[in-house]
C-alpha cells in the first residue's frame, strides 16, 4: 500500500507512464530523446512525461539515475 503523500505521483505516473518509449532514432548521440545511456561514464538518463517533469533532475525534463548502470552484451 502505498502512503497517502506517494498517491497523487502514483495517479500521475499510471496516467502517464504508457507513453514512455524509445523507438531508435538514427543519429542521436548516446541513445536517443527518451533514454540516454553513456557507456563509459555508466549513467542513464530518462525523458520524463508531462505530468512528471517536475520530478527532473537534469535540465529539458530528464531524471539521471543515482546508481550506475552497465549492460553486458553477448559475445
Amino acid at each position: 500500500m502505498l502512503p497517502a503523500s506517494a498517491k497523487p505521483l502514483a495517479g500521475a505516473w499510471e496516467a502517464e507512464r504508457l507513453f514512455i518509449c524509445a523507438d531508435g532514432e538514427a543519429g542521436q548521440l548516446l541513445g536517443n530523446l527518451t533514454v540516454r545511456w553513456h557507456p563509459d561514464e555508466h549513467w542513464l538518463e530518462l525523458r520524463l512525461p508531462k505530468a512528471l517533469e517536475h520530478l527532473a533532475n537534469r535540465p529539458g525534463g530528464r531524471y539521471r539515475l543515482s546508481c550506475p548502470v552497465v549492460f553486458r552484451l553477448p559475445r
